[in-house]
């Protein structure tokens, strides 16, 4: 007597199929959502450092800004005259008669709302590790440093630009942007699309200035260079890889700015 063995019939079988492709369809939807929401966080987190990272610079440099000193109290020339003096520009060294170049070694703040310049102070590199043999340069390297901040053109690739010039008597030191030349080799953040400053005015409640230069004398004594805002708005726009541009803001207190009100 023979015995019948059990099986599934084609209907079952295309059921538990059709099952299975949708249970696993399901599974790489969830997989892939999840996969592209960690990217997003991912992208997320290095814009934030990104930003953090550009704002810890600008506070640096801004914090060690010094305060402007008289102008009266500068000498006219740096040597006697028909000597030279020398001095020496981000990429080569230069010599021009000293009678023709007073500098101003202390430019305390001097900028727009399109860019930033400042003379700043800290602990020169050259004296830490192997960059002693710098110490020999000529001139030598002292603690003043020249930066400036600026938003490159487009056809230079556009992007957050800064340049620091280690000799503050440097013959580039005077040019303004977007006129210094190949800047595209100061690029600090090629992600920033959108660039704009305040300067705040610490003796008028409220004043917040679109151009500030701290040589200029004071409005009221005539007497003293007005020296460094009380503060620096700055707003930087992000392009962003996770939907439309992002704008960020920050006010820089200046330690040595004016924060004293007008009498």
């Amino acid at each position: 007597m023979s015995r019948s063995r059990g099986g599934f019939t084609l209907f079952e079988m295309i059921l538990a199929l059709g099952i299975g492709v949708i249970l696993l369809g399901s599974l790489y939807t969830l997989l892939e959502t999840q996969t592209e929401q960690t990217d997003q966080a991912q992208r997320v987190i290095q814009e934030a450092a990104l930003v953090r990272s550009v704002f810890q610079r600008m506070t640096a440099d801004l914090q060690g800004c010094l305060a402007s000193i008289d102008p009266k109290l500068l000498p006219e020339s740096g040597a006697v005259e028909g000597t030279t003096t020398t001095t020496t520009t981000a990429s080569e060294d230069e010599t021009m008669p000293a009678e023709a170049y007073a500098p101003a070694f202390n430019v305390g703040i001097q900028g727009e709302a399109t860019y930033l310049m400042m003379t700043t102070g800290r602990m020169p590199r050259e004296v830490l590790g192997r960059d002693q043999v710098k110490l020999n340069a000529s001139p030598p390297i002292g603690d003043l440093r020249h930066v400036t901040y600026w938003l490159l053109p487009e056809e230079e690739g556009g992007g957050l630009a800064r340049r620091e010039l280690a000799h503050v008597t440097s013959v580039d030191a005077d040019i303004v942007p977007p006129n210094i030349p190949s800047g595209s080799k100061y690029m600090l953040a090629k992600e920033v699309v959108g660039l704009e400053f305040g300067y705040v005015d610490g003796r008028v409640q409220g004043a917040t200035e679109i151009a500030w230069r701290s040589l200029d004398l004071d409005e009221e004594t005539l007497t003293l260079p007005k020296g460094p805002p009380s503060a620096v708005v700055v707003t930087l726009t992000f392009r962003s890889e996770v939907g439309e541009p992002r704008t960020y803001r920050q006010v820089i207190a200046l330690p040595g700015g004016n924060n004293f009100p007008i009498p």
